[in-house]
């Protein structure tokens, strides 16, 4: 796994540009002196892959989390993408949890998640979990 995570993080950036020409996956809308701006997430979002590829490379260079680079990234990239999300126009209102008809759904979209803000979450878990076990085993062996 560790020779395919920077392929794979290469192949995420150039997916973002993509969405970017598409138009598709893009920022909330903000209105700035009677004009709307939209947050390029996809740009922002490519250019800390860009970074996250970096990281990614300077720890496989260094033999740092060997055999563990996927979940080095799986931390990372989910709480980049949790971030992120926020951004991004996305429905806050109706993910795999809460559907539209949940008539206990507040006004307030603030406090429910989107679908790319609950994986995200699962991501960083679980690579976080792993990585700590992969630790305590390390640490045990020596």
């Amino acid at each position: 796994m560790d020779f395919c995570i920077s392929p794979g993080i290469l192949m995420l950036a150039i997916i973002r540009i993509g969405c970017f020409m598409n138009g598709c996956c893009r920022g909330t809308a903000m209105w700035v002196k009677d004009k709307p701006f939209v947050y390029p997430v996809q740009l922002i979002e490519c250019s800390l892959d860009f970074c996250l590829l970096g990281i990614i490379m300077m720890n496989r260079i260094k033999k740092r989390f060997r055999g563990c680079l996927i979940f080095l990234f799986m931390v990372l990239y989910g709480i980049m993408r949790f971030f992120l999300e926020y951004y991004r126009n996305t429905s806050k209102t109706d993910n795999l949890f809460i559907g539209r008809s949940d008539r206990y759904l507040s006004a307030d979209t603030r406090t429910v998640l989107s679908n790319g803000q609950i994986f995200s979450i699962i991501t960083f878990i679980a690579g976080l979990v792993v990585l700590i076990l992969i630790y305590r085993k390390m640490k045990k062996e020596k």
